[in-house]
């Protein structure tokens, strides 16, 4: 009786994981790696902004 105890709590937890991968695959459009946009992609009317230093200045002794 203890034994089943011990393995229905990470029974039940692999059931819902598994439960909510399958239910995210089955909604999803197109099963797979999604696909990310160009780096250099601007929309329409969208102004870029100012480019920001990739370090901050040393501070002034």
């Amino acid at each position: 009786m203890q034994l089943s105890h011990r393995i229905a709590a990470p029974a039940a937890v692999v059931a819902v994981t598994l439960g909510i991968a399958a239910t995210g695959y089955a909604l999803a459009d197109r099963p797979g790696a999604p696909r990310e946009a160009p780096a250099g992609l601007e929309l329409e009317g969208t102004p870029s902004p100012a480019p920001t230093p990739s370090s901050p200045a040393p501070a002034p002794r």
